[in-house]
C-alpha cells in the first residue's frame, strides 16, 4: 500500500478481512453498531455488511497531516487554517479542529466542533464551517497546551448557540 495516497474503504476491508475483524461501518454510529472501537475486538464476523466494491475516486479517507494547513472558510469568508485536531479518548472520534487565526485576528487559536463543519473541499484545500467570521473571531480562545475542560466546552457551545456536549451526549 502506498502510504502517501489516501486510504480507501477497500483497503480497510482487506485489512479487516485479513485479521478477521468485523466491518465497523454497518451501523448508524462511528463504529457501526458499537459505541466504542474496542467493542469490535473478538466480535464474530458473521452477518458482515457487504464488502465495498472498488469505485475509483470514492470512499477515500484522508490523513490528518493532509488536512493540516487547509484554509478554514466561515459562511462569509476565510478566517484561518487547520492547525491540529482534538480527539475523544473513548470513541477515537475527532471532536474539534484547532484553528489558527493568526493571519486574520492576531494569533489566536480557537476550536471548531466537527459537527459545525459543512463540507471539506479537497480541490480547494479548505474546510467550510457553519459560522460567521465574527462569531469565530469572538469565540473563547483556546490554549493548545491544555485539554478543554467541561466548563470551557459549555462556554464554547453557548457562544456558537449550539447544544452543549452534555446535552447532546448525556455525558461529560
Amino acid at each position: 500500500m502506498d502510504t502517501r495516497q489516501p486510504v480507501s474503504r477497500q483497503y480497510e476491508a482487506a485489512y479487516l478481512d485479513y485479521y478477521h475483524y468485523p466491518y465497523y461501518w454497518g451501523g448508524s454510529g462511528l463504529w457501526g453498531t458499537e459505541p466504542y472501537p474496542w467493542n469490535l475486538a473478538g466480535m464474530p464476523v458473521t452477518g458482515q455488511v457487504e464488502r465495498p466494491r472498488f469505485v475509483p475516486g470514492h470512499n477515500h479517507l484522508r490523513s490528518m497531516s493532509e488536512v493540516n494547513g487547509y484554509h478554514v472558510r466561515a459562511l462569509d469568508g476565510e478566517i484561518g487554517h487547520v492547525d491540529d485536531f482534538l480527539f475523544d479518548a473513548d470513541t477515537w472520534a475527532i471532536r474539534y479542529l484547532l484553528v489558527d487565526t493568526s493571519n486574520f485576528i492576531g494569533g489566536r487559536h480557537v476550536l471548531i466542533a466537527t459537527d459545525w463543519v459543512r463540507r471539506v473541499d479537497w480541490n480547494e484545500l479548505s474546510v467550510h464551517v457553519d459560522a460567521e467570521k465574527e462569531t469565530i473571531k469572538e469565540s473563547p480562545e483556546y490554549d493548545p497546551d491544555r485539554s478543554p475542560d467541561s466548563e470551557y466546552e459549555e462556554r464554547l457551545y453557548r457562544h456558537y448557540g449550539r447544544a452543549g456536549r452534555t446535552e447532546r451526549t448525556g455525558r461529560d
